[in-house]
């Protein structure tokens, strides 16, 4: 049996002897161990009555780069204050808190959210905190436990809550148009940068006929006003294509 647990025996016995020896000293000794460890149990079995801890995620799904709200509360609904308290809050380390102090956890891939005070009869703290998620992924937050003990701190005590809460986060949306892709498919809908694949039905301008320039090249009616073969000159042309890559593997 842990010292603690053996302040009343303990106390009790100090009591006899002082009593059998009639040495008052030893038995005020006696009486304050017994008194302090009866107060100190019972402040600390019912530490956590009508305690109350909540979390309150803004949003369950986000996309990367967007600000999630995280809201936790600790409640003390009774007359008996928690004369101090550790609750910590467990959150997925790929989901980086603004401008808060994350402590490490034992368990791999989770950090913990640590808030420490004092809380008096009939009382609540709260906070608000907020979630910049930057990676996509299934993050979850939870499990939270609270830790305190009695005013001499002789008996502590941890509450535990292993209920989980998740958040979902999409990948980034960019729009095509910041992605800078390259138009790299020929004979698209879109005017090219280079004259490898040109578009026939983009006329650039004419010039005169070179050797080895194809008949369908030539335009007839411009040959015919001056009097010389005149080839058309086409526009380059190319597409961009978008190629969207699932991953289907599951675990079914």
């Amino acid at each position: 049996m842990p010292f603690r647990d053996a302040w009343v025996p303990v106390g009790a016995l100090l009591i006899f002897i002082g009593l059998v020896a009639a040495k008052p000293l030893i038995v005020g000794v006696g009486l304050v161990i017994v008194v302090l460890g009866a107060i100190g149990q019972f402040w600390s079995r019912h530490l956590f009555d009508r305690v109350r801890v909540t979390r309150r995620l803004g949003e369950r799904r986000a996309f990367a780069g967007e600000h999630v709200s995280l809201g936790l509360a600790l409640e003390n609904r009774k007359a008996l204050p928690l004369p101090w308290y550790e609750l910590r809050v467990g959150i997925s380390e790929s989901l980086p808190v603004d401008e808060e102090a994350i402590s490490g956890a034992a368990f791999p891939g989770l950090n913990f959210i640590v808030r420490r005070g004092a809380l008096g009869w009939y009382q609540r703290h709260e906070w608000q905190v907020t979630i910049s998620p930057n990676e996509r992924g299934f993050h979850q937050v939870g499990p939270y436990a609270v830790r305190s003990a009695d005013l001499l701190g002789t008996f502590p005590r941890t509450l535990e809550d292993t209920a989980l809460e998740h958040l979902i986060v999409f990948p980034r949306v960019y729009p095509l148009s910041d992605l800078g892709l390259p138009a790299e498919r020929p004979f698209g809908d879109r005017r090219g940068r280079n004259r490898i694949f040109e578009d026939p039905l983009r006329i650039a301008g004419l010039r005169e006929y070179r050797p080895g320039d194809p008949m369908r090249r030539i335009d007839w009616k411009a040959t015919a006003r001056t009097g010389g073969l005149q080839s058309r000159l086409y526009e380059p042309s190319a597409t961009q294509q978008l190629y969207l890559m699932v991953n289907v593997d599951t675990m079914l």
